[in-house]
């Protein structure tokens, strides 16, 4: 099970995702509320092909939670989602944004 967490640090703001098996094998996801949405927007759509995904509804959602960089996100999907290390550069995608 992946859990994740947010916690201040002497750096800022962290949200970490952790297993609860090996909690010391972390990884920062994003640093700000604005990343953490880029990451678990990220995960909602590209279990999605385009096609699939109603643009008004994920809109929608985006606007709900006040989450301001769905456009950015939506085409980074489009650019990195078969990259082998997706993983690797949605945090520093997510990392990015503050």
């Amino acid at each position: 099970m992946l859990l994740t967490a947010a916690f201040e640090t002497d750096n800022g703001l962290q949200i970490i995702r952790f297993s609860l098996e090996l909690p010391d094998a972390y990884r920062v996801i994003a640093r700000s509320e604005q990343g953490l949405w880029a990451d678990l927007f990220s995960s909602l759509v590209d279990g999605w092909s385009r096609s699939q995904a109603d643009p008004d509804e994920v809109a929608q959602a985006a606007k709900a939670v006040n989450f301001r960089f769905l456009e950015e996100t939506l085409a980074f999907i489009e650019a990195h989602r078969d990259s082998v290390n997706y993983t690797d550069l949605l945090c520093e995608f997510a990392n990015a944004i503050v």
